[in-house]
This record gives C-alpha cells, structure tokens and sequence, in this order.
C-alpha cells in the first residue's frame, strides 16, 4: 500500500504503471487495493478509466482527485452525481481542463451559491479558468473579484 501511496517500490525506485496494472488485475477485488490503485502518482490512464467505470464510489472519488486522470474519463465522472462536484472542485483547484471547469462553472452558477463561495474562489485563482469565466468572476465582491482579476492581469502579462 505504501509503494501505490507514493509511487516508489522503494526508496528512489519508481513504481511503474505496469506494477500498478498487475496490483490491480491481481489484488484489485480488495477495496482498499483498488482505493490504493486509484490514488497512485503511477497509475495508468486506461487503470484509471476503468476504475472510474467499475471502482466503488470512493475509489471513483480518488480517480476524479489523480492529476492523471484523462480528459474524457474527468469528463465521465462530471456526469456521474456521486463524484460530479469532487471531480470539478479537483480540477477548479488544480487541474486545467478547460471542458471540466466550464461545466463545473454552469453548475455551481445554477445553484445560486453566494459570491463567494469555495468553489468560485478556486475557479477565481485558477490559471486555467477560461477567460471569459475570470471577467464574470471579476465582477463578483472580493475576495472573488480581486482574486479573479489578478489570475487575468497575470494572464495577460506573459
């Protein structure tokens, strides 16, 4: 379990995307092996898309949190209700797929959150926020605005 946490078989030795996939075909059916799996720095984008097909919930819930989880299978589990607003709160704090964060966008604005809620705060620091979606935030009252403002300024100085 430590070797999936950390992605090394020991100290220094990487654990490759391979390891992982015979962890998971092996071990997989033991929920904490797959939880383990998951959450991996070293797993494989095809372990990770089938795991957000097959996992149980908290195991979807770590795939939507890996950085290197695909494209589509983010977008997969922007569909599933379950993991949907972990999936878009993940990739609003750190990730930078533009498709995810607009969609996570709409739906935190169609819910009516106040200004200035977590989920604009993340969108509103995030580099990878579409600009158009950091003009609006610009409007919001600080720390939103301010926060989105500068996230563009910087944008626009590289």
């Amino acid at each position: 379990m430590s070797a999936l946490g950390d992605g090394e078989r020991v100290r220094g030795t990487p654990l490759s995307s391979v390891e992982v996939h015979a962890i998971l075909t092996n071990l997989g059916s033991d929920p904490e092996i797959a939880n383990g799996v998951a959450a991996s720095p070293a797993t494989s984008a095809d372990d990770l898309q089938w795991l957000a097909l097959h996992g149980a919930w908290f195991a979807r819930w770590l795939v939507s949190q890996n950085p290197h989880t695909s494209h589509e299978t983010l977008l997969r589990l922007m569909n599933e209700p379950d993991v949907s607003y972990a999936t878009g709160s993940f990739v609003a704090q750190k990730g930078c797929d533009a498709d995810v964060i607009r969609i996570f966008w709409e739906r935190e604005c169609s819910r009516n959150l106040p200004k200035g809620d977590s989920a604009f705060r993340a969108l509103a620091a995030n580099p990878c926020t579409p600009k158009d979606i950091l003009r609006t935030l610009g409007t919001f009252p600080d720390p939103v605005g301010s926060s989105a403002t500068e996230t563009l300024d910087s944008l626009s100085a590289q």
